[in-house]
């Protein structure tokens, strides 16, 4: 099992400055068994700061970096993945975002993925969600 500095186990958020990711951050360092590195936009945002603040590793990188993203999964054992919906005018953007992700932690062995989307929990009709589930039912 790879270990950060202070061996615990890395779990990667993505998505950690919002409400998911931001939950999901809150009761992983509750529990205190793990270690978390937060794919953030910017290092320096107020949110990122404020992830910094509670020891949370943040890794600067977008969703369209495959060689950044798989850089942020190394050494991680497992992955939280909060994807938005695309938006207007970037159809699809919300699967090719969750399918760089899944390639990046395929890429550097990651055990376990767990994946929540926007849309998916507000019931909206998206086909992003389910091909993406699909793709992390395949295995990658």
């Amino acid at each position: 099992m790879t270990m950060s500095q202070n061996q615990k186990p890395v779990i990667l958020v993505a998505g950690a400055a919002g409400l998911q990711g931001g939950a999901a951050v809150t009761a992983l360092l509750a529990k205190g068994d793990f270690a978390i590195r937060a794919i953030v936009r910017d290092k320096n945002s107020a949110a990122s700061q404020a992830l910094a603040a509670k020891q949370v590793e943040l890794f600067e990188t977008t969703f369209d970096d495959l060689e950044g993203l798989t850089k942020a999964a190394q050494g991680a054992t497992g992955v939280f993945s909060v994807q938005m919906g695309s938006h207007p005018g970037n159809q699809g953007e919300g699967t090719r975002h969750a399918q760089n992700l899944m390639a990046a932690a395929k890429a550097v062995g990651v055990q376990q993925v767990v994946h929540t989307s926007s849309p998916e929990c507000l019931d909206v009709p998206h086909p992003g969600p389910r091909q993406v589930g699909l793709l992390i039912a395949a295995g990658g």
